[in-house]
């Protein structure tokens, strides 16, 4: 008896007809999705709802090679407020400003300054800038005063304290920390920037995103979505904060207070044992402007019995009779106007000068 045999010519024939017709709906999807996404990438663009452009951190190699926390060689129209339109240039060492050499000078009398938005200077240009305007001010007296901006936005005085690490190799003759009325606060956040910039740092460096992430940072696309990532970390943080505030209020001050001031007398101890000059200056807020919050008066109040030389710039402000409104950029954002920087930097140069300049300033 014959074996009957089945005949899979019809299956195989079409088989290579289905899987085209796949192949073909996988090409349309993905030139659906590609379409979408450029529709998407113009619309944002055209009625600026987020920037095509913004400032990168340093990647893992570039974290290793430069002392700044910013990748080297940018220029950027920052347009993350379009009311509020800045550009942001940061030199081959990684910091805002102008390029200056890695090697300190023989003559050259150097200042880092560390701190958060304030200091970085959010929405103003890089010669309207704190730092910028100090180092107009020194240079009056001092014709080689540098001050290096090393501004980080966010971040509060454990951040500062590594990147105080990074910039000693720097050789600086004085390092300046703003405290800021925020500062306490983000003691409060769940993780710090530096921890958040350190797990940026690695996932740009790893592959696919090593390869793709140079043509994503310049998408408004990208940006829009750094921009909700971190309202979401600001918005967790604020949540966690006024929880815990609301458990026990007076408690979780003393707690951030107690916090700030042990690291503040840690970097206070790591500057005088690399014999470097240190100056605390104090910003107030918009609200401190007439009347000291209960943080900044204990801020002077700590560093005034723990040896730390200070200066508050509250009363430098109200000598100046001007309103919140020419000092801040209210009410577009809260950070301060060129005029507000220009009179902190007025009188931090005074006491710097006064106590603190080489002999060859005086």
């Amino acid at each position: 008896m014959t074996t009957p045999v089945e005949d899979t010519s019809a299956g195989s024939a079409e088989r290579p007809g289905r899987l085209a017709t796949a192949l073909r709906r996988f090409l349309f999807m993905g030139v659906g999705v590609v379409v979408a996404l450029l529709v998407v990438e113009a619309g944002l663009r055209l009625f600026r709802l987020a920037p095509a452009q913004g400032i990168a951190t340093v990647n893992a190699k570039q974290y290793e090679r430069v002392p700044g926390m910013f990748a080297p060689n940018q220029r950027v129209r920052d347009l993350q407020k379009p009311a509020l339109p800045y550009t942001v240039t940061i030199d081959s060492l990684g910091f805002r400003g102008s390029h200056f050499s890695r090697d300190k000078p023989a003559n050259q009398w150097r200042i880092v300054m560390l701190g958060d938005s304030y200091v970085y200077g959010d929405f103003v240009e890089d010669n309207q800038t704190l730092p910028f305007q100090l180092q107009e001010r020194l240079r009056s007296a001092c014709h080689d005063a540098l001050v290096i901006n090393a501004g980080l936005g966010g971040t509060t005085i454990v951040d500062q304290a590594f990147m105080l690490q990074r910039a000693l190799a720097l050789a600086p003759d004085l390092v300046i920390l703003l405290y800021v009325f925020d500062d306490f606060e983000n003691l409060g956040n769940a993780k710090s920037s530096w921890e958040l910039f350190a797990e940026n740092r690695l996932q740009k460096s790893r592959f696919p995103l090593s390869v793709v992430y140079p043509v994503l940072r310049g998408t408004a696309l990208w940006n829009l979505a750094l921009r909700a990532r971190a309202t979401r970390l600001n918005r967790d943080g604020e949540t966690a904060l006024h929880q815990a505030y609301a458990r026990d209020s007076a408690e979780t001050t003393t707690h951030l207070r107690n916090r700030y001031g042990d690291a503040l007398v840690a970097l206070r101890d790591t500057l005088k044992a690399h014999g470097v000059a240190f100056v605390l200056a104090m910003f107030p807020a918009q609200s401190e402007l007439k009347e000291a919050s209960a943080n900044l008066t204990w801020m002077e109040r700590f560093a005034g019995t723990h040896a730390i030389n200070a200066v508050s710039l509250q009363s430098a402000f109200q000598a100046s009779h001007l309103q919140a409104e020419q000092l801040f950029l209210i009410p577009e954002d809260g950070h301060p106007r060129p005029q507000g920087y220009s009179i902190a930097a007025e009188a931090l140069a005074e006491r710097v000068l006064g106590s603190l300049a080489p002999p060859s300033c005086k």
